[in-house]
């Protein structure tokens, strides 16, 4: 890919990823194939470099050792640009608390739209994975929360404006140390997140997730 950036589109019959003059299809969907996973593997050590040191490591990990899935954005059916991770964290509620515990998007698509989307459409996605699990078709999404660099102000920016979290008490370091840049993390929540995956519900309708 050139410098210039494409965008992600979204209308009322599509939704797909404009470079140039060219139109290419989106797809939210759970990381399954070897392709997915070697792109998540891929993706994290761009981005997340001290996580793991030993790729085949990581590899088995992501592959392997979660209990939850891992939901990849892709454009032109096999170009896998980003993943999230969440995870549920309490369940004996009607509403589900989950952590947003990782998201990814290659460094050569930041800033075009597909972090937002993918946030968007998983959460989507995830709540109705977890309704088929469970069998229990009214079982909701309601606490969402996730830990960031306490400088991270790019990523406390798209949080805020897409799942609105606020920061809630102090820094964590004293509980899990610096992460791993040696920066101090902060916790951010939003308590009351049914009407906002009800909102992305109605943005991406005509999707018929």
């Amino acid at each position: 890919m050139s410098s210039k950036k494409g965008r992600v589109i979204l209308n009322e019959t599509a939704f797909y990823y404009q470079y140039e003059n060219e139109k290419y299809p989106i797809e939210v969907r759970e990381a399954k194939s070897d392709d997915d996973f070697d792109s998540i593997v891929r993706i994290n050590r761009s981005i997340f470099p001290h996580d793991n040191e030993i790729d085949d490591y990581a590899r088995l990990w992501i592959q392997h050792n979660s209990n939850s899935p891992y939901f990849v954005i892709t454009y032109n059916e096999s170009n896998v640009v980003g993943y999230i991770l969440s995870v549920v964290k309490g369940g004996y509620k009607r509403c589900i608390t989950c952590e947003l515990e990782q998201l990814a998007i290659d460094t050569n698509y930041h800033r075009e739209g597909f972090a937002s989307s993918l946030i968007k459409i998983s959460l989507i996605k995830f709540q109705h994975l977890l309704q088929k699990r469970l069998q229990y078709s009214t079982l909701k999404i309601g606490i969402v929360y996730l830990t960031t660099g306490c400088t991270n102000y790019s990523a406390q920016l798209l949080y805020t404006k897409i799942l609105e979290v606020k920061q809630k008490g102090a820094k964590i370091c004293h509980i899990y140390g610096s992460n791993e840049y040696g920066e101090e993390e902060i916790i951010m929540v939003n308590e009351n997140l049914e009407p906002i995956v009800e909102k992305f519900m109605e943005e991406y309708r005509a999707l018929k997730l």
